[in-house]
């Protein structure tokens, strides 16, 4: 079916009567971990290790799709967010 049918230009200058919620995108799970530890080296110094998780599953998350009209991809989803991210940090402090 022709995307005009369902979603037809409105004339210039005036609102759409389109619903709240007649484009909707995927949902979204995300799973974020992180392991610390510090060590006492003196009195006055330390040191942290510090390991983090972002998407931690990787799950594969989707962008809400394109939701202009005048767009050849018009409601398709064309991109995802970021996959999963390791970091590692040391922090000293003295």
């Amino acid at each position: 079916m022709a995307r005009s049918q369902f979603f037809p230009i409105s004339p210039a200058g005036t609102f759409g009567n389109a619903g709240r919620t007649s484009l909707v995108a995927p949902g979204y799970f995300d799973v974020d971990a992180s392991v610390t530890r510090s060590f006492n080296i003196t009195e006055r110094q330390r040191l942290e290790l510090r390991f983090e998780f972002f998407n931690s599953l990787n799950h594969a998350n989707f962008q809400a799709p394109d939701n202009y009209v005048s767009d050849a991809s018009f409601g398709q989803i064309l991109s995802d967010v970021s996959p999963r991210i390791l970091q590692f940090a040391i922090k000293y402090t003295f």
